[in-house]
């Protein structure tokens, strides 16, 4: 994104933030310097939550596919950083927060884009978000001057803050973080002595990348996430005609990407880069084939 469209999302997010303050029924927000000390450490994702009262499907990729780039990864609360390891690597310096109180209902209906047929608005219900419609909750909007990506890049909703990233608080181990893709993520506390999950079983780790995979929470939650994008876009080429050669193709592309992972050796750094890659590939490629057939 360039340094101009930044200054321009943030200018619309203060502007935003300002006119909204006027309306009593949709905002009395304050500005607090830093997060809560409540909410600062590490977090990992551990339930991606998608509209599921929606009748259609919006075209591109389906919520199943989507998932496996965002669970389990890491997000880092810091009191003047905010980071989380997604396959954009988004990090947020300084960050700002505005708070307000609203209804569970009208957050969520302001926060993901209207759908056809009707009901157009979805419900935290429909989210999975274990609130009621008229529960009142405490929200925290984030704003970046050097913006962290906040949800998806365009701007034409973004006085329905569907592209504005917020926190809301369900307990003192657990958040609900508005995020991209019409997308809400559960994060839970990560505890210091949390075990690595990997798409095999650590405890046989044998090879240098597969002890290296299963010394990080991280690293390893990026290994499952690979191995589910992995099955789930071979699944959808089996379940299509004429796809033996886009298939053979995964196959030979996938034993070639092994053997970039196995360079990495003992860096969990490399490990992580590459493997988020992958997955974005993985779902590139998937979307183009979904498209050039539709």
């Amino acid at each position: 994104m360039s340094i101009l469209k930044k200054m321009f999302f943030f200018i619309l997010t203060v502007m935003f933030f300002i006119s909204a303050a006027c309306e009593a029924d949709v905002f009395s927000s304050q500005q607090t310097e830093t997060l809560p000390k409540l909410m600062l450490g590490e977090w990992q994702v551990t339930s991606v939550l998608t509209d599921q009262g929606k009748k259609t499907q919006v075209q591109g990729l389906g919520d199943k596919y989507i998932i496996p780039k965002y669970l389990g990864r890491i997000v880092s609360l810091e009191s003047d950083r905010l980071s989380i390891n997604t396959p954009y690597d988004e990090t947020c310096e300084m960050p700002e927060f505005f708070s307000h109180k609203s209804s569970a209902e009208k957050i969520i209906a302001k926060s993901i884009s209207s759908r056809f047929p009707e009901p157009s608005h979805p419900t935290p219900q429909d989210m999975g978000l274990p609130l009621k419609n008229n529960t009142l909750v405490n929200v925290l909007y984030l704003v970046c001057e050097k913006k962290l990506r906040a949800k998806d890049e365009g701007m034409s909703a973004l006085a329905d803050l569907t592209n504005v990233v917020w926190f809301i608080q369900l307990d003192k181990n657990k958040l609900a973080m508005s995020w991209h893709e019409e997308t809400i993520l559960i994060l839970k506390r990560l505890s210091k002595n949390a075990k690595p999950v990997a798409s095999f079983n650590c405890e046989k780790a044998g090879t240098l990348v597969e002890k290296t995979i299963c010394g990080s929470v991280g690293v390893a939650a990026y290994d499952k996430s690979l191995s589910q994008s992995y099955k789930l876009v071979m699944a959808y080429y089996k379940s299509n005609p004429n796809t033996k050669s886009i298939i053979s193709d995964l196959k030979k592309s996938q034993r070639e990407w092994l053997k970039q992972r196995d360079a990495c050796g003992a860096d969990s750094t490399c490990l992580e880069k590459v493997m988020s890659i992958r997955i974005g590939d993985l779902n590139y490629d998937l979307g183009d084939y979904m498209y050039q057939n539709r």
